[in-house]
């Protein structure tokens, strides 16, 4: 009987292991920082958007920069996180100590965001306004079809991100 429990666990705990490694379920994988790069999509389409090469490698700088930025954000907020659950955790932890923690990460989190913007202003700058017009195309299209070239013919809901999808649990 024994040995049938903890084979059960054991078959729980892998299975729960593969469904958290899944892609796409909820925000995991989507951390601060690891969304698509809207950089990296744009160098990807320099030439759709005829970047030249002094933009391409200011777009590149500003990527790494960018990225290394978000990476520092991300790992101050998950010390944050693990010294706010351990106050969390003490029962004589003081109610100000707690709220402090709380608002140092909702300050990080609003700091990531603020970076992301002023990317993406940056962005404009070094864009020439018929770039960005092509720019602001190429996403709707993006957005739309569900693809990052924007080259799919059909309407999202019968692609991999649709309702229509088998493998949606979202699907109507």
């Amino acid at each position: 009987m024994k040995k049938v429990i903890i084979l059960t666990l054991l078959s729980a705990l892998f299975i729960a292991g593969i469904a958290y490694a899944l892609p796409g379920r909820g925000d995991r994988g989507h951390k601060l920082g690891q969304k698509s790069n809207g950089l990296m999509m744009i160098l990807k389409m320099k030439d759709k958007l005829e970047l030249n090469d002094k933009q391409t490698e200011q777009l590149e700088n500003m990527a790494v920069d960018f990225r290394i930025q978000q990476i520092d954000l991300r790992a101050e907020i998950q010390k944050e996180k693990v010294l706010m659950r351990y106050l969390m955790r003490n029962d004589d932890a003081a109610e100000k100590e707690v709220f402090d923690k709380i608002d140092k990460i909702a300050g990080l989190k609003a700091d990531s965001k603020k970076l992301r913007f002023s990317q993406r202003k940056a962005v404009q700058n070094i864009l020439t306004d018929e770039q960005s017009e092509k720019l602001q195309e190429l996403r709707k299209k993006h957005r739309f079809m569900g693809k990052s070239d924007g080259d799919c013919e059909h309407p999202p809901e019968f692609g991999p991100q649709g309702r229509n999808f088998k493998g949606n649990p979202h699907r109507l």
